[in-house]
């Protein structure tokens, strides 16, 4: 893990240590040793953290996250037949990204 991915990922979300350990369901005596780089958190632990911070794994992990004109640049190295399957493949999660957020809106709106 890297700690100060962590912790700045913590700060960005206007979170002290305690009000994330709280969050999560763990004690601050062990949130604390996540950020002094005393314990680390197991894989399940790892994504509840990923996802109260709204951060990737790989960024508490210190991995490279690329950006998307890396990304870009990537994928136009490839045949155009696997372009055309990313972009599939993109236009699939745009959709189902839009579907979940129109449920999510109706639930809030008491649509069954």
């Amino acid at each position: 893990m890297n700690i100060e991915n962590l912790k700045k990922a913590r700060e960005a979300s206007n979170l002290t240590q305690v009000q994330a350990a709280k969050k999560l369901g763990i004690s601050d005596g062990t949130y604390k040793n996540y950020e002094q780089g005393k314990r680390e958190p197991n894989n399940e632990m790892l994504v509840k953290i990923a996802n109260l911070y709204n951060v990737p794994t790989d960024y508490l992990l210190g991995r490279e996250i690329k950006d998307a004109n890396t990304l870009i640049a990537e994928i136009e190295e490839l045949p155009q037949e696997y372009q055309e399957t990313v972009l599939n493949f993109l236009h699939m999660l745009h959709d189902l990204n839009k579907k979940s957020k129109t449920s999510e809106n109706d639930k809030n709106k008491g649509v069954p």
